[in-house]
């Protein structure tokens, strides 16, 4: 199975071209009744900045970044527990950089009721030196 999606993160107030995107891909790699094994890509594009920099001129910059991830899940879709691991990747300007390190994703659901689910979702990040801006 193969699932896309794109998006925007909209706030109100906001103009058209200051709104952010964001895509997926995600394929199954292996599913039966009680495992998943999936892998993607997620992406964000950063509306252009613009600024003053230190002589007065005004100059632009294009951010955006994301996720390269394999994912897998135990469970039903009622009650599962997933772990994702994933190298993140960001883009300033032309200028491409991915982590050295992974971050984990711990997440579940615990149905309790008809109405009612406990759910959690834990990104533990590696140590970031983060020396952009």
């Amino acid at each position: 199975m193969f699932s896309a999606q794109a998006g925007i993160f909209w706030v109100p107030g906001l103009d058209i071209d200051n709104i952010p995107l964001l895509g997926s891909l995600k394929t199954s790699i292996y599913n039966n009744d009680k495992f998943a094994l999936a892998g993607g890509a997620m992406y964000v594009r950063i509306p252009t900045i613009k600024f003053e920099n230190d002589e007065g001129e005004d100059e632009k910059i294009h951010l955006g970044g994301g996720f390269l991830f394999i994912t897998g899940t135990y469970g039903d879709q009622l009650n599962h527990a997933t772990l994702s691991l994933g190298w993140g990747f960001a883009r300033g300007d032309n200028e491409w950089e991915m982590m050295n390190r992974p971050i984990f994703v711990l997440a579940g659901n615990k149905r309790i009721s008809q109405n009612i689910a406990l759910v959690t979702e834990n990104w533990i990040w590696p140590d970031l030196e983060i020396g952009y801006m």
